[in-house]
């Protein structure tokens, strides 16, 4: 069921009933920008200039590509580095424009036709497509390692802060953590999740269960965690050593006000 071919008109982004719903999952985003890809070359007035704009590029840029996706600009950015590691588009930015062009945007696009195509030009294209395939599963790979490694890190850097003894190869330190990773988070914004709520829940005896993966990277929660601040150290208050005798209520009271101000 992974073979072949099908064809989707560009009017399905008109379709507010599938469309308008944000933000976009990271395939509806990759289906749309093969969507908005030009079919031809052709010249666009940009900036007073006319400017040629490749089969397969689109001219764009972060802002646009967020507002439509509904996701952060810092998400868009990130999710675009991730195609081009995975050779499946290039990035070219400044100041004013991006310009995305899709890899082998001609290799999947030129089939006009469902039938099968003669002998000779099976074998003319077998090579490629298994070169592609091996590319892909290579590039996979490739993928599934970084996450593999960035998750043991993770969950390492959880078991130390939180006296925890999680295992990273499990799939409930997995789920969610490897969730998060594909949607651009990164290891240090996943650690200081981990710093946060430890100040918050790890002396509090109801709450440090809670410091376990499927909580602290779970969709519902983390982005919340993310921008919470830490919790404030609390401060010591300073009784004088030479103070050896027992205080009443009174010169406790007098105390905690001279430290935290009056108390009601």
């Amino acid at each position: 069921m992974d073979k072949g071919w099908i064809s989707i008109h560009r009017k399905i982004r008109e379709c507010d009933i599938i469309w308008d719903d944000k933000p976009f999952s990271r395939g509806q985003a990759w289906i749309d920008l093969l969507l908005l890809a030009n079919h031809e070359d052709k010249e666009i007035l940009f900036n007073g200039t006319y400017t040629k704009i490749e089969r397969g590029q689109r001219l764009t840029s972060i802002r646009k590509l967020s507002e439509a996706w509904g996701w952060s600009r810092t998400k868009t950015g990130k999710f675009l580095k991730e195609l081009e590691k995975a050779e499946m588009l290039t990035v070219k930015s400044d100041t004013k424009k991006t310009l995305i062009t899709i890899v082998n945007y001609a290799l999947y696009q030129d089939c006009d036709t469902t039938e099968e195509p003669p002998k000779s030009h099976r074998k003319a294209t077998e090579k490629p497509q298994r070169d592609t395939n091996n590319n892909y599963r290579i590039t996979k790979n490739k993928e599934n390692n970084i996450l593999s490694s960035e998750i043991e890190e993770i969950i390492s850097y959880l078991n130390e802060k939180a006296g925890k003894n999680y295992n990273p190869k499990s799939k409930a330190a997995n789920e969610h953590l490897q969730a998060r990773l594909k949607e651009g988070y990164t290891v240090e914004e996943c650690k200081r999740v981990i710093d946060v709520k430890c100040s918050a829940w790890l002396n509090d005896s109801k709450m440090n269960v809670f410091l376990r993966p499927k909580t602290l990277f779970a969709p519902s929660h983390f982005e919340d965690y993310l921008n919470e601040a830490p919790a404030p150290k609390p401060i010591p208050i300073a009784i004088p050593e030479e103070d050896e005798e027992e205080m009443t209520d009174e010169e406790f009271k007098a105390l905690v006000e001279s430290n935290f101000g009056e108390v009601e």
